[in-house]
């Protein structure tokens, strides 16, 4: 549905109205649609051992439901939150598990207008800088 890939690319309750209203569809009816649509949908043979591209298809037309349910407004929006709901309910989202990111700190040096990593071995200093014993002007590599 054209309205259900606006919603995940990002389209306002704004959006929603004026596609409605370029479309002429009415809320009401389009509600109504959806509502048949999601009962056959519910009613279709779905059990554990649906096929996996199957299961991700009806959890991806879901949470786009869900999410016009929450930007949109009126009978629509109350249907498509509702259909969404009970597909999450049958068929839940895997568990995403949070990755640890405190262990991956870089550490990193500013030297000169350049970045080298510390224990790199590519640290390089600023070209003519002296040298700390006489003064002399030296190239580090």
């Amino acid at each position: 549905m054209e309205i259900l890939e606006g919603v995940n690319a990002g389209w306002s309750r704004g959006d929603v109205a004026g596609f409605l209203i370029a479309k002429r569809l009415k809320d009401g009816e389009l509600a109504a649609w959806l509502r048949r649509f999601g009962e056959r949908l519910l009613e279709g043979e779905h059990d554990d051992a649906a096929a996996m591209d199957a299961v991700a298809s009806l959890q991806e037309l879901a949470q786009r439901l869900v999410l016009l349910g929450r930007i949109g407004s009126g009978e629509l929006s109350e249907v498509a939150r509702q259909i969404g709901r009970e597909i999450l309910t049958r068929f839940p989202l895997p568990e995403v598990e949070e990755e640890d990111t405190k262990g991956n700190v870089i550490e990193a040096v500013f030297v000169g207008d350049g970045l080298g990593v510390s224990g790199d071995g590519n640290r390089r200093g600023v070209e003519g800088e002296s040298d700390v014993d006489g003064g002399a002007k030296t190239l580090r590599n």
